[in-house]
């Protein structure tokens, strides 16, 4: 499977390799699995594109990983407006441009426990956009007994793609889940925080 991954002029910039087993399309079993060519920083791959359309008008739903992405464009692609990108990575958050996504953004993140709670690169990512006037929100799949770690492609396989649906159309504000989880964040962000759900109004 390869995911191509484009500047904000929608000029190529990287390529990630994954390698499947062509008989059961789950990730190869080989020593490396997946390959990405030249630096992902910065790019995003599209899964689903809304060109003409004014950022203001325009929801982005953002996720880490193509597999991901796929199952978030699954559950959230018939929203009006919406479109739906991948970092190709968590650490590529931090260096989304921010013409290149509409005015709401809403991180779909993976479930790693609490490493994603604290990890700074989720917060960086969510403050930079929001000094750019964006309006950021968390969505992220629970875990059960059994797995530690989980994202909405799990989810999609085990529990069907209602379920990830209801759980990104729960999604909050990240003020909202900085201050649910007692996170300092800094006073000198100005944030237009929106009632949940509200980005669905055009659905």
């Amino acid at each position: 499977m390869l995911s191509i991954g484009r500047d904000k002029d929608g000029n190529i910039q990287c390529i990630q390799a994954t390698y499947l087993n062509p008989k059961t399309s789950n990730k190869a079993d080989l020593a490396v699995k997946k390959r990405t060519y030249s630096s992902p920083a910065g790019a995003l791959v599209s899964l689903q594109k809304q060109n003409g359309i004014d950022p203001k008008d325009k929801i982005s739903f953002i996720a880490e990983g193509t597999e991901t992405g796929l199952s978030v464009k699954d559950a959230m692609g018939n929203i009006k407006n919406s479109e739906v990108a991948v970092t190709l990575g968590k650490s590529n958050l931090t260096s989304i441009d921010p013409k290149s996504v509409g005015d709401k953004v809403v991180f779909c993140l993976d479930n790693d426990g609490l490493k994603t709670i604290y990890d700074n690169t989720v917060h960086k990512a969510a403050k930079r956009l929001i000094e750019f006037g964006k309006e950021v929100f968390i969505a992220i799949p629970k875990t059960d007994e059994k797995n530690s770690k989980v994202d909405f492609n799990d989810i999609a396989k085990t529990a069907g793609i209602d379920v990830v649906k209801s759980t990104i159309d729960n999604s909050v504000s990240y003020k909202e889940w900085t201050n649910v989880r007692g996170i300092e964040i800094n006073p000198n962000i100005t944030e237009k925080v929106m009632q949940q759900k509200n980005y669905l109004q055009n659905e």
